[in-house]
């Protein structure tokens, strides 16, 4: 495939070219349109969580791409005569990659932002249980400071089944709550601060290896530790130790 444009997506050639001259999407489609936003998506947050500012700034562009060979298409797969688990995957890919890649401090941006909610919110409501979409339209209200929003979504995850990523997110979104809507050092900040260790400590539970979970672990035990008073050193040697699990990839390095 050669393209007088630039960028990776168009690159690729295939359902991903701009240039097609149609604008149907197939399943196959689809499906190789999710496996590129999976890959886009893990490679971004690799880079965001690391603070590598230049690889994570191109992988964004990568994935405005991805959104733009995405916006070309997706209407034919979101219509009323495809099935509903097709049109919530699509409705799900298209809310997914808009929120990955918006300004949520951009005006401009505002507008596309309100159509990836109702995206992923029509998603949810085709498929319940599509938890990808679920746990996107959380990270989407919780980044409008709708904290309370962002629990329900996540819960309604982790209440079907377990799921690390839902429970990655519920751990730091219980520390945002306990400093956002509980005064310091109260009962009320202690418990949401425990719950973000529990939700913590279930991410490393499914996977040993998963550095983020390590690290939620660590930020829990280290807020727990201030939370209390700072009067019970094991808790900060907890920590210490999560985040050196965090950083070798689990406790057997």
């Amino acid at each position: 495939h050669t393209s007088t444009r630039t960028g990776r997506v168009d690159a690729l050639g295939g359902p991903f070219a701009s240039n097609r001259g149609d604008t149907d999407m197939s399943v196959d489609d689809l499906i190789a349109f999710e496996e590129r936003a999976d890959e886009l998506v893990a490679k971004y947050e690799h880079a965001d969580d690391r603070g590598q500012a230049a690889a994570a700034s191109a992988t964004r562009d990568e994935l405005k791409a991805l959104l733009r060979a995405v916006l070309e298409r997706s209407s034919d797969m979101e219509g009323p005569d495809r099935s509903a688990s097709d049109r919530a995957r699509a409705l799900y890919l298209r809310g997914r990659l808009v929120e990955c890649t918006a300004d949520h401090g951009d005006a401009d941006d505002a507008k596309a932002l309100l159509g990836a909610e109702e995206a992923l919110k029509k998603a949810a409501k085709l498929n319940p249980t599509l938890e990808g979409a679920w746990i996107c339209l959380g990270q989407l209200l919780w980044r409008k400071g709708n904290l309370d929003g962002a629990r329900n979504c996540y819960t309604a995850v982790t209440a079907r089944a377990p799921n690390k990523k839902a429970s990655q997110c519920m751990s730091m979104l219980y520390r945002t709550i306990a400093k956002a809507k509980a005064a310091p050092g109260t009962d009320e900040q202690k418990t949401h601060v425990l719950e973000s260790l529990k939700h913590a400590k279930a991410a490393i539970k499914m996977d040993l290896t998963d550095g983020h979970s390590w690290y939620q672990c660590g930020m829990a035990y280290m807020t727990q530790f201030f939370a209390e008073g700072a009067t019970d050193p094991a808790k900060l040697t907890q920590s210490l130790q999560c985040f050196s699990n965090a950083e070798k990839g689990g406790p057997a390095g």
